[in-house]
């Protein structure tokens, strides 16, 4: 592999990586610090090491983790999103309407704010009441719940 190849992975590899677990407070650490004017000339001094690196600032590192989801991944994870509001509304409306002896319960519809023990729980139980606006009534195909699955965890884990 040449050294082309060897920029080019690398530089895929970090771009494709998100900056979840990145904890700002490790740059207080001692071993971080500022550039002063008197450390840039001590580099000058020194003999280029051949590496024609580029710095980038905090707002490039964030435009490049918004631009590495692809807009159909955005599109559906949207619609996943709003398919769980409209079940949501519509299963608490007919929770508030029952008037039979069983006990149920009411979901939030902001599914970031379902805390995480309860998640399981309401996406089986997402999974199993969801009916197709369309055709009300029908059920959706396995591969198409998956995929609303899917999109919720993409936004919850975000």
């Amino acid at each position: 592999m040449d050294s082309d190849d060897e920029i080019f992975l690398t530089q895929n590899t970090f771009s494709q990586e998100p900056l979840r677990g990145l904890n700002l407070n490790l740059l207080n650490h001692p071993h971080f610090r500022e550039v002063s004017e008197r450390d840039s000339v001590e580099v000058e001094k020194k003999e280029n090491p051949g590496r024609n690196i580029i710095v980038v600032c905090d707002n490039e590192v964030e435009k490049r983790r918004e631009s590495r989801i692809p807009a159909n991944t955005k599109v559906n994870t949207s619609w996943a999103v709003r398919c769980w509001e409209d079940w949501a509304v519509e299963r608490n409306v007919k929770v508030r309407k029952n008037s039979c002896k069983e006990k149920y319960y009411e979901v939030n519809p902001d599914i970031k704010k379902v805390p995480n023990e309860q998640l399981d729980y309401w996406l089986g139980t997402f999974v199993l009441e969801i009916r197709k606006k369309k055709e009300p009534g029908s059920v959706y195909p396995p591969n198409t719940l998956y995929q609303m699955c899917c999109g919720l965890q993409r936004l919850v884990a975000e």
